[in-house]
């Protein structure tokens, strides 16, 4: 995701990629490669070296710093570019989940804006290309709620780079949305592999992906979020009629790499103990994952 969005704002604005380890070696090979609907885009963004203070002193006058990790890396890399991040930079989280905006806060001491997208995925493949299927929809906003001229930049730039980019006034809301559709997709699609839409249209693995939905959906009164009966029921209708996408968390369970279980499923779980319920069919695809998937983040 982050070269997704870093390579296409790339060709009209000044952008800079932070990255570690072997992606970054790639971006250094080849820059940023997106192959989408056929086509193959190639930018070259300036980079940096997480692991490197001195690079990481670039990051001063910032205008926008946009998270785009996985959940369990969010506060280690808040807190490493904390002390390079001036108070003028605007936060933003362009991630899965419903944590990150909180952590955010919590690690800068301000208020972030929240983004999210929907209706196309993306990965990495064997060449370190990203490739895109789907229409690239991405939704910001004042986290909690709220759409303020702060946005306006943001939205205008993402835009212009070929996004279908807008303000949202409820961008919690909208985050829990796509949390309740992410936590029947990922976990599901990790155990079973498939396309999302062809699991959900299977009788046996629909049931489990609703009673998810039904679980996350009442998680979300932790967070003072209401999802109505009429708001699963749109989801449910979205979930048919996605393009013929394999999960964020499938691709990884194939690579060997840790699953975003704390951000999806445990996330749910936690809330559903705040508020003194059980979330039994989370709680028993997420153990059946961490059986299979022993190094995942929870």
């Amino acid at each position: 995701m982050g070269t997704l969005f870093g390579g296409r704002l790339a060709e009209h604005a000044q952008v800079t990629l932070i990255a570690r380890g072997e992606r970054l070696e790639s971006l250094r090979g080849q820059g940023a490669v997106i192959r989408i609907d056929g086509e193959c885009e190639r930018s070259s963004p300036a980079l940096i070296d997480s692991g490197d203070p001195q690079q990481l002193e670039r990051l001063t006058d910032t205008d926008y710093l946009l998270f785009a990790c996985k959940t369990q890396h969010t506060a280690e890399f808040a807190q490493q570019l904390l002390p390079y991040v001036d108070d003028s930079t605007k936060i933003v989280s362009l991630q899965n989940g419903v944590d990150n905006e909180i952590i955010l806060e919590q690690q800068f001491g301000r208020s972030v804006i929240g983004g999210m997208t929907v209706r196309f995925g993306s990965h990495l493949n064997e060449k370190g290309e990203v490739e895109v299927v789907g229409e690239l929809i991405t939704r910001v906003g004042d986290y909690p709620t709220g759409s303020s001229d702060r946005l306006v930049p943001l939205v205008d730039a993402l835009s212009l780079a070929g996004f279908n980019a807008s303000p949202a006034e409820d961008i919690r809301l909208e985050s829990w949305k796509k949390m309740i559709i992410n936590c029947a997709c990922n976990p599901i699609s990790a155990l079973q592999f498939g396309e999302i839409q062809s699991l959900y249209k299977a009788t046996s693995s629909r049931w489990v992906m609703q009673n998810m939905m039904r679980e996350a959906a009442a998680a979300a009164a932790a967070d003072g979020v209401e999802i109505t009966p009429a708001d699963l029921e749109q989801l449910s209708v979205t979930l048919e009629t996605m393009p013929p996408l394999k999960s964020s968390m499938q691709i990884d369970a194939q690579r060997g790499t840790p699953l975003e279980l704390g951000g999806l499923t445990g996330a749910v779980m936690r809330r559903m103990a705040a508020l003194g319920q059980e979330a039994l069919v989370t709680s028993t695809v997420h153990h059946l994952l961490l059986s299979r998937y022993p190094n995942s983040a929870v």
